[in-house]
């Protein structure tokens, strides 16, 4: 009697010196990295932009093309009022300019906006020409989704010669 006893205090002694000797869990720990790139998306279905006048008379205006172009960022980290969307050519047109006027932002998401730099007409050119602004931020005001809608037009500068004219129309979204 007295060795059972013996060993069931060394049994206890045991179990009470060294608890994790009959551990049930361990544990380990990771460090969880996620990375979020950066997103900017500016598009159109519309690829090509074709004018044509009815009179070749300085002031005369050519028809008129309206495009609707979906916009996308996650991290527009300029404030309201600076310029989000620049436009420019790739050169000069004879006698003439092509002019842009952006009409209303429509927001699917996010908690920022763009607005129009003016209400009129803008006459584009050869240097980046911002034409649309960032607006109505809520909170950190970086995300952006929705579509911008903007009508272009040609205006003869001058009496017009016959001929066709293609240059290149460059939009930029930014996010600085």
């Amino acid at each position: 009697m007295k060795q059972k006893l013996i060993l069931i205090l060394i049994l206890i002694m045991t179990l009470a010196i060294s608890p994790g000797l009959f551990a049930s869990q361990e544990s380990y720990h990771q460090q969880v990295t996620i990375s979020v790139p950066s997103y900017l998306f500016f598009d159109s279905d519309q690829k090509d932009l074709n004018f044509s006048f009815s009179d070749y008379h300085t002031g005369a205006e050519s028809n008129s093309q309206t495009v609707t172009y979906k916009v996308q960022s996650n991290g527009l980290m300029q404030s309201d009022g600076a310029s989000a969307v620049m436009a420019k050519l790739d050169g000069s047109l004879p006698d003439m300019e092509l002019q842009v006027k952006v009409a209303a932002y429509s927001k699917e998401g996010g908690n920022s906006e763009l607005a129009p730099v003016s209400g009129d007409f803008m006459a584009l050119n050869e240097s980046d020409v911002a034409i649309a602004k960032k607006a109505n931020s809520q909170g950190d005001g970086k995300l952006l989704r929705g579509q911008i809608e903007m009508t272009y037009k040609a205006i003869a500068k001058s009496n017009l010669t016959a001929g066709e004219y293609a240059r290149q129309l460059t939009l930029t979204l930014t996010d600085v």
